[in-house]
């Protein structure tokens, strides 16, 4: 589940590393000036903070998006063997 925690920050609670931190794909401090892709993978902490699932259009769309950026990853993989 893909939620929006009370200080604006989207993640996945359910993902968390060994420190207890969670996911977060949309940090709430940063501005578009500072993000070169539309997410990135970060853990944090969110202690004490709320959150409400996102609206299943939303989650949607992050997926897409998510899934676009990977495959993005792979094509440029095998552009650079290519040219080795």
């Amino acid at each position: 589940m893909i939620v929006k925690f009370s200080c604006d920050c989207i993640g996945i609670p359910s993902i968390t590393n060994e420190e207890g931190h969670m996911l977060i794909l949309s940090p709430c401090d940063l501005s578009g000036e500072d993000v070169w892709e539309p997410y990135s993978m970060n853990f944090r902490n969110m202690e004490g903070k709320t959150w409400e699932p996102l609206p299943q259009a939303e989650s949607l769309e992050i997926i897409r998006t998510l899934n676009l950026l990977i495959r993005d990853g792979y094509r440029f993989q095998q552009v650079k063997r290519l040219l080795s």
